[in-house]
């Protein structure tokens, strides 16, 4: 029987096809997307032991930071308006500025990096 040949030829056709067609598709949506990256420094006593998270919305990205090593990055994250939230910030912590703060991604703007100070007294 010849059909197995064809069939054989038939299927490395088909999954070079699929690869090719895949990685195109993951490269456009790669073009179209940027990083985020989120600092957090925190000050005062407990560092060691404070730990923050950090949310990234819509997206529904996040990660936990702890006081001496406090940074968070995202990729690929799509184009678009986004809100970075420092949350569960113990009582006895500040945060300067805003906790919530915007951001976009976009053509002119692939990646972001905010910084968050945080200064810890006692409660």
């Amino acid at each position: 029987m010849r059909t197995t040949p064809i069939l054989y030829r038939l299927s490395v056709s088909l999954l070079l096809l699929c690869t090719v067609a895949c990685a195109s598709a993951a490269r456009r949506d790669a073009a179209d997307a940027g990083t985020i990256t989120v600092g957090v420094t925190v000050r005062g006593r407990e560092i060691d032991t404070t730990v923050l998270r950090v949310t990234i919305d819509p997206a529904g990205l996040g990660g936990t930071v702890r006081g001496r090593s406090g940074v968070v990055t995202k990729s690929p994250i799509p184009w678009g308006e986004y809100v970075v939230r420092l949350v569960d910030v113990p009582a006895r912590c500040e945060v300067e500025g805003a906790r919530d703060r915007p951001v976009s991604l976009n053509a002119q703007r692939r990646s972001a990096a905010l910084r968050f100070l945080v200064t810890c007294g006692t409660p």
